[in-house]
């Protein structure tokens, strides 16, 4: 295995670095679907990866965060895997995660804005989720830190959290009876969890804020627990609240034209047009491919 490489930070750290500490200590438990890539999505991401890739052995790719399904498939397509994470402790917790083991996968700790990668060095930068991770006024310089260490030609893949066009927001009400009604499933509390947090986007910041699910909730919380008269429910509220508590975690998001036309500024887009339908939020969560221009 390579060695574990830890860059050296300032003190002050990225604002996204803590909250994600604080949650990878309860990954294993409650890091479900599609909070992580479903079934679905990976059979996509492996379908766009090989129509860029053609040849994946020995193809660098760098995955930027830590998803393991993400360093699984890239694996056992025969890649030369980098991950990168500003977080040591999402590296570790999700190694374990892991169903493959990549003796050679390189692992590096750093920020995603200024990483310690030579110029052209990528075939692929992949990852799940990024660009909501990523503050508005950094785009742009985490988009150009993308095209300099990819490859002339390289390839950009990633899961993207959107608002589908056309939004509404929905009562919070009424998204809780939809669960109640679709059962209990224990990964279905992150799905209900990821549908609330879209009511919680502000068109002014452009933000979704996890402290605001708890808001949007407070009816149905005692100052210790939640509580509804659906056990099933009950038990999906208060998984949610496991992962997500103590609600510091921000993302910057957009709706699907302005993200759109955001890319096109540094990568052509190549393919979207795939779906899961294995989970409610597949329109909100979509697979682009995109390439250097």
């Amino acid at each position: 295995m390579k060695l574990l490489t830890f860059l050296g930070f300032k003190k002050k750290m990225d604002e996204h670095k803590d909250p994600w500490r604080y949650i990878s200590v309860r990954l294993k438990e409650y890091y479900t679907e599609p909070g992580m890539p479903t079934k679905d999505d990976i059979k996509i991401t492996k379908k766009y990866a090989t129509l860029a890739l053609k040849e994946p052995k020995d193809r660098k790719v760098l995955i930027l965060g830590a998803t393991p399904r993400l360093r699984d498939l890239f694996y056992k397509l025969g890649c030369k895997v980098t991950v990168c994470d500003i977080n040591k402790e999402m590296i570790m917790a999700n190694t374990l995660l892991m169903k493959e083991n990549n003796k050679d996968e390189k692992r590096v700790v750093a920020n995603w804005l200024k990483m310690p990668f030579p110029k052209n060095h990528f075939d692929m930068v992949t990852g799940d989720l990024l660009i909501p991770n990523i503050p508005h006024k950094d785009r742009k310089k985490f988009y150009s830190e993308i095209k300099r260490v990819l490859k002339q030609g390289g390839y950009f893949l990633t899961r993207l959290a959107i608002l589908t066009e056309g939004w509404k927001r929905d009562p919070v009400d009424k998204l809780i009876d939809f669960y109640v009604k679709r059962g209990y499933k224990k990964c279905r509390d992150q799905e209900m969890f990821c549908h609330i947090l879209h009511q919680s986007f502000n068109p002014k910041t452009k933000m979704v804020d996890s402290m605001n699910v708890m808001k949007l909730l407070k009816k149905y919380w005692d100052g210790k627990q939640f509580r509804h008269k659906d056990k099933g429910m009950e038990k999906m509220l208060n998984r949610g609240h496991e992962l997500w508590k103590p609600y510091d975690k921000k993302w910057s998001y957009n709706t699907e034209k302005d993200l759109r036309n955001e890319l096109k500024k540094f990568f052509m887009i190549i393919r979207d047009n795939l779906r899961a339908k294995d989970h409610t939020m597949a329109e909100g969560y979509v697979n682009f491919l995109m390439k250097t221009k």
